[in-house]
């Protein structure tokens, strides 16, 4: 016997610690609370010949995190001296209701017989389908009303739609505006357009939704631009609207080197918008060099140099122009006194090609056949240049006299 006593209270110390283990901690719970209050459907009548129901109380609590729950009243929550106050009759009576360190006063009356009592019911259906008003005590069942494009939600008491919706059966203890809350379904287009304006891509959204960034298409292409970003309503889109995209266009640049071959690479910079042309009064003025003569010429991908024809009509990349030069040549013509033209004696006319800068030996690899005149009997010859309508040798910088038929020095040999 005494086995089966120890028995029973380890059970019940067990159970006892099992239970207080599932029991919310007090303190915990009143930190979390943001309010607590009687939830306007609970009964504010009672009647001393029907069995006492606490459970039709209810307490709404809102949590500071946003949560609200309704929590039927159990006897756990009310003393033993306020409890009494359900069986006496009388109006005006008040009772402490006790939940998470927090006290709630319920207010109401005990009557010797209970009295049915009807209230007057509205319902504001929100844009729906019309719902006819009721006078009960009790709504059985709720209508639910229509709305094309719209989810019906529920009834709530208060046009915030605070808390939870109301479920029948429902019990009024007053007269009631009941409100329809709607989930909006209507669908609208929303069109990214190119530049062109017609339509890139749609996408279909419910109201009041959003499109964000990484749900947007890439932009359209645009030959000669870059795109940049799309423009228009994103957020909370409530009726069929239109995005168009924003570019910038791709700039070329043209440059034209003063100097390829050095290192510094010096150069003149225009730029263009893709596709546009370079005006001839931009191009910059040919870089002189001493005995050259040149020109502007492409340089192409592979490296080689092309005439400028039409590479600057329409550009669509970026071009180097560098200088082509061509070094100035000059002729020089071998040829006999004049005074023996027409004779038959005269020597043949001997002409050579010298670049500017070059020297032209006369004693040496292709021009030595002009190294001495011609002879001619009875004459004496020297080659000479006619410089200002004198007659300068070209290896000792004398002139001729022509009155005294002779060679003389001049003041100025010329560098010979």
């Amino acid at each position: 016997m005494k086995k089966h006593i120890i028995l029973t209270i380890l059970l019940l110390m067990i159970l006892c610690v099992l239970l207080a283990g599932c029991l919310p901690d007090n303190d915990q719970v009143k930190n979390s609370i943001k309010s607590i209050y009687i939830h306007e459907a609970s009964p504010n009548s009672f009647s001393i010949d029907e069995p006492l129901n606490l459970s039709d109380v209810k307490l709404v609590v809102e949590y500071k995190d946003g949560r609200i729950e309704i929590i039927p009243v159990s006897e756990a929550m009310i003393s033993n001296e306020d409890r009494t106050k359900f069986s006496t009759v009388g109006s005006g009576i008040t009772v402490l209701i006790h939940y998470g360190g927090r006290s709630v006063p319920y207010s109401f009356e005990v009557l010797e017989t209970r009295q049915e009592k009807k209230y007057y019911v509205d319902f504001e259906s929100n844009g729906g389908s019309k719902v006819e008003s009721l006078y009960v005590s009790v709504i059985e069942a709720f209508t639910m009303p229509e709305r094309p494009g719209y989810t019906f939600m529920g009834w709530y008491t208060n046009p915030d739609f605070v808390g939870q919706p109301c479920i029948a059966p429902y019990p009024l203890g007053k007269d009631t505006i009941f409100y329809a809350r709607w989930d909006d379904n209507r669908k609208y287009k929303v069109d990214f357009l190119d530049h062109e304006g017609e339509i890139y891509v749609t996408h279909i959204v419910t109201y009041g939704d959003s499109i964000p960034l990484d749900k947007r298409p890439p932009g359209p292409p645009r030959e000669g631009f870059i795109f940049v970003e799309w423009l228009g309503v994103f957020d909370n889109i409530t009726e069929n609207t239109q995005i168009i995209p924003s570019y910038t266009p791709i700039i070329c640049e043209i440059r034209f080197y003063t100097d390829y071959q050095s290192a510094e690479q010096d150069f003149h910079l225009r730029e263009v918008n893709w596709g546009d042309s370079l005006d001839s009064s931009k191009i910059p003025e040919f870089p002189a060099k001493e005995g050259y003569t040149g020109e502007w010429h492409i340089l192409n991908e592979f490296g080689l140099t092309e005439e400028i024809t039409d590479q600057l009509i329409r550009i669509t990349s970026n071009i180097d122009v560098i200088p082509v030069y061509q070094i100035i040549s000059y002729r020089v013509t071998f040829q006999d006194d004049e005074q023996f033209a027409g004779t038959g004696t005269s020597w043949e006319t001997i002409e050579k090609i010298v670049n500017h800068g070059s020297d032209l030996s006369l004693t040496t690899g292709d021009n030595a056949d002009v190294c001495e005149p011609q002879e001619r009997e009875g004459h004496t010859a020297e080659w000479a240049v006619l410089i200002d309508d004198k007659w300068i040798k070209i290896d000792g910088g004398n002139e001729w006299d022509d009155e005294n038929q002779e060679w003389k020095p001049i003041s100025n040999p010329l560098g010979w």
